[in-house]
């Protein structure tokens, strides 16, 4: 699957940037070109028990229900496991131009976060499965 990119559009010099056009303002960048330190920053602020749950954090789930029972907030408790699952199947829905996949990738419910709650567990287990192998 391919993923949504800016394009630019250079004068003739191949240097000169006349405009960029996107409609999402994103470029793949290989993970050997993250640094080490930005990839430990994000799983600290984005899923901070990333390497204890497989797919699902329970404990987080559990969290942001009683905030969003107790108060006006409304905390996520989406892992990063979730957050690919999710960005996944709406980018599949926006390469194929089916509005309808698109409103499911995105309603906010109940069956569409159990839905992402078993794809999670499933692609770890299988990354895990993968992993266990190659060792």
């Amino acid at each position: 699957m391919s993923l949504s990119q800016q394009s630019n559009i250079y004068a003739r010099d191949g240097k000169t940037l006349l405009a960029t056009f996107y409609s999402q303002n994103r470029v793949v960048v290989p993970l050997e070109e993250i640094s080490p330190w930005m990839q430990k920053a994000i799983v600290a602020v984005e899923d901070r028990r990333f390497w204890d749950h497989h797919g699902v954090d329970g404990e987080g789930l559990l969290s942001a229900a009683y905030t969003n029972l107790t108060s006006d907030s409304s905390p996520g408790a989406s892992t990063l496991t979730q957050q690919l699952v999710k960005n996944t199947l709406l980018q599949a829905a926006e390469n194929e131009g089916d509005d309808e996949a698109i409103e499911d990738a995105t309603e906010v419910s109940l069956p569409r976060k159990i839905r992402e709650w078993r794809l999670a567990l499933a692609l770890e287990q299988n990354l895990d499965e993968q992993a266990r192998r190659h060792v």
